[in-house]
Parts: C-alpha cells; sequence; structure tokens
C-alpha cells in the first residue's frame, strides 16, 4: 500500500467531529494537518499493512494521523536494533505530545538493560519531545518495576521551560508516587522540585484511584 493509498484510506475514515476534539488536544499542531481518524482505525491499519516499512521510510509525512500510523508500526517492531534505528529517523518529526506518547515500544519490554541505557542518553537530549519520550517510556517501564534512584534523579532534576516537558515530569512523579509512595513523599518534602512542579505532580497524583485517601491526606499538606 504506498503513501498515497494509505492518505486516500484515512481520508476515507476521517471522523469531522473528532478531527476537531483533536484539534483541541494537540492544540500546538497546524489543525489543517489533522484529518480526524479515530485511534483504533490507526491501530489497525498499522497491523494489516502488507509492506509498512515503504510508508516509515517515506519521510516527512503531511498529516498527523500519518505520524501517528508511523508510531504504531515502529512501536511494534520488536528488534530493538531495527526499532533504535527507526526511531532515530522518526525522533526529528515528533512535534506533539500523542504521536510521541504512543509508540510504546515491544522492543523495550525485552531488552531491558538495553531500553534503560537507551534512554538514559535520549533524556540528555535537547528536543523536548525526545526528552518527554523517553520520561513517558521511563514510567511505562521503569517504575512499577525495575525502578532506580538514578532514573528517578535523571528525570526529576530537568529543568526545562516546556509545557509538555513538565507535564510529563509530574505524571512521572505521580507514578512514582503510586508504586513508591515513602520515597516520593519523602523527596516531595525536601521542595526540590520547582513550584508549579511539585503542586502539579502532586496533584496528578490526587487524582490518581490508585492512591488512598490517607495518603492523599498528607500529599494534600506538602503543596507549596
Amino acid at each position: 500500500m504506498k503513501t498515497e493509498d494509505i492518505r486516500k484510506f484515512l481520508f476515507e475514515n476521517r471522523d469531522l467531529k473528532y478531527k476537531s476534539f483533536t484539534e483541541k488536544l494537540v492544540p500546538n499542531i497546524d489543525p489543517e494537518t489533522i484529518i480526524g481518524v479515530r485511534m483504533p482505525i490507526l491501530r489497525k491499519l498499522a497491523k494489516d499493512l502488507e509492506n509498512p516499512r515503504d510508508f516509515i521510510k517515506d519521510l516527512p509525512h503531511k498529516y498527523f494521523e500519518e505520524n501517528n500510523l508511523h508510531g504504531y508500526i515502529i512501536g511494534a517492531e520488536k528488534d530493538f536494533d531495527l526499532f533504535k534505528e527507526d526511531l532515530e529517523r522518526f525522533l526529528p518529526y515528533i512535534d506533539n505530545w500523542s504521536t510521541c506518547d504512543l509508540l510504546s515500544p515491544l522492543a523495550f519490554k525485552k531488552n531491558r538493560k538495553r531500553a534503560y541505557n537507551y534512554l538514559m542518553d535520549l533524556i540528555d537530549r535537547e528536543d523536548d519531545f525526545v526528552k518527554r519520550f523517553a520520561i513517558v517510556s521511563f514510567l511505562e517501564f521503569f517504575v512499577k518495576e525495575e525502578f532506580t534512584e538514578e532514573s528517578f534523579y535523571k528525570v526529576v532534576s530537568i529543568k526545562s521551560d516546556a509545557y509538555y516537558v513538565n507535564m510529563a515530569i509530574a505524571w512521572y512523579m505521580s507514578y512514582v508516587l503510586i508504586y513508591h509512595y515513602d520515597f516520593a513523599e519523602e523527596f516531595l518534602r525536601k521542595k526540590t522540585l520547582d513550584k508549579d512542579l511539585h503542586n502539579k505532580s502532586i496533584q496528578k497524583a490526587l487524582e490518581s484511584r490508585r492512591i488512598d485517601e490517607n495518603k492523599k491526606l498528607i500529599l494534600r499538606t506538602l503543596k507549596q
């Protein structure tokens, strides 16, 4: 299936109400690049394409949904080296949180050490969405299990003015509070984070159903 055929398929499956909804979710990108295709359709298309590598080599893409389709395709790659090669080629074109966060690489699940070391490299790069990808990947793969203080302090030491980076840090912090509450509470008591980020991290945790009410009472007292 050639890129022009994929694009034709996407426009045939557009939902204009969903397009309007998506424009509000990703306000930092040109609304003219949003077709309005729901994620389940993109996920199914990513699985059904016969020659997906032809599509992912055809960069840059024109539309938001094409980038998301690209993300689903490479995220399903199990070979670590191939995924890394594909990701490095794609990273310069990730310009929004949605495309960034949907990647969820299968290659990371069975290559934990290599994934960890790779993320420690990515998080030091300058691009905001590369940083966000690293933070969200640490959240997904290295919080509930295989949590390390090294990666934790790597994430929380980031100093950025970028909204989508700081929101990812707050989201990460809320997950550390869920799975490693005592450690995270002790850290918050030191008030190391920027005030807004500190409070946003607590707010994210307060919104979680996985933290009991007694802990939430304590967290409310830690707000700055």
